[in-house]
């Protein structure tokens, strides 16, 4: 549209050669939402993001993925690497790689949906998801500003693991 979402990133040009494609996003010096919440050597800084922070980037979110909700669009990979700040904090979408379009399924990207931390039951499943598995990664999302890990982490991380944690609702 000629009028994008303030809170997705802006495509500008891709480019490719004979081994990459390239994309050419909008810049955002705020680096990725994770990078908020580790330290400089990828440990977590122990540190929860402040109520009113968390507040502020969760309503941004929801604000992109009802745009792309209201477009038939499920980003099925929520997570915070695919939220980046620009100059002034603001949350901005990206990577809709495994996006799914309910309209024209020619579209489509892979049938693995996402990111095993933030993927709903459904998606673990593998049963055909809607936009219900954006809520489900959205409720991780929130767990995880809270709390410094996500809902269903587990110490043995290994797929089948958390898959049986994440449908089966075993959480701290």
């Amino acid at each position: 549209s000629a009028d994008p979402h303030p809170n997705i990133i802006l495509l500008h040009a891709t480019f490719q050669d004979y081994a990459t494609l390239y994309f050419l996003l909008e810049l955002c010096p705020g680096g990725e939402m994770w990078s908020r919440t580790l330290n400089a050597d990828g440990s977590k800084a122990g540190i929860p993001a402040p109520y009113s922070l968390a507040r502020s980037w969760v309503a941004e979110l929801v604000d992109a993925v009802e745009h792309c909700h209201a477009h038939h669009l499920v980003h099925r990979d929520l997570k915070p690497e695919n939220m980046w700040l620009d100059s002034i904090g603001h949350v901005k979408l990206i990577d809709f790689g495994t996006c799914k379009d309910l309209e024209d399924s020619s579209l489509n990207g892979p049938e693995f949906e996402g990111t095993p931390e933030y993927m709903s039951p459904e998606a673990i499943d593998n049963k055909d998801t809607d936009y219900r598995a954006d809520l489900w990664s959205l409720g991780c999302l929130l767990y995880e500003m809270a709390k410094l890990r996500t809902p269903f982490y587990s110490e043995k991380v290994n797929f089948y693991v958390l898959g049986k944690r994440i449908t089966s609702c075993q959480y701290d």
